[in-house]
């Protein structure tokens, strides 16, 4: 029986997740977190996959908004930097990305923060930045490899860090 075409799309999405995190584990070999990177994963998981026309792995050249679909950008609901100033705020997260100066779990949380506001790509923003999170948390080894299931991985790992909810 076939599939339904929305559903041979979430399954495109989840391969192109599972490959980006493994392209992504064999890239930081040696190398450090770096926007060249990023964005040669937002080319994976954009391929062919919904957005996959907004020029995948490449950062936006135009204004973007989040807002309700179809919104003019006076209805949005959070307005990213203009593409005016994208260049400055990405070199201000790789550098940011890069210290050693705080716990790498707050660093993480805050550098995915920063990314999510800034908002580099026309679409699949979420997408890269959910990779992102997982692919940092192994570049600063908190995680083995890349876990597809971060989330229960993190639950599991709470007592070990000392954290608690």
């Amino acid at each position: 029986m076939e599939q339904p075409e929305e559903k041979g799309h979430d399954i495109q999405e989840i391969q192109n997740h599972r490959t980006a995190l493994l392209e992504g584990e064999r890239a930081l070999k040696g190398y450090p977190f770096s926007l060249h990177l990023v964005r040669s994963l937002h080319r994976i998981l954009m391929s062919p996959v919904r957005g996959m026309d907004k020029n995948h792995g490449e950062f936006r050249k135009d204004q973007n908004w989040i807002g309700k679909p179809g919104c003019p950008i006076e209805e949005a609901s959070f307005i990213p930097p203009s593409p005016l100033i994208l260049d400055d705020c990405l070199r201000d997260w790789e550098a940011y990305s890069r210290t050693d100066d705080m716990d790498p779990i707050i660093q993480t949380g805050i550098a995915h923060a920063q990314f999510e506001m800034i908002h580099p790509f026309m679409d699949g923003n979420g997408r890269i930045g959910r990779v992102v999170i997982t692919l940092f948390l192994h570049w600063k080894r908190l995680l083995p490899g890349p876990k597809f299931y971060l989330s229960r991985y993190l639950e599991g790992m709470v007592g070990v860090w000392g954290y608690s909810r």
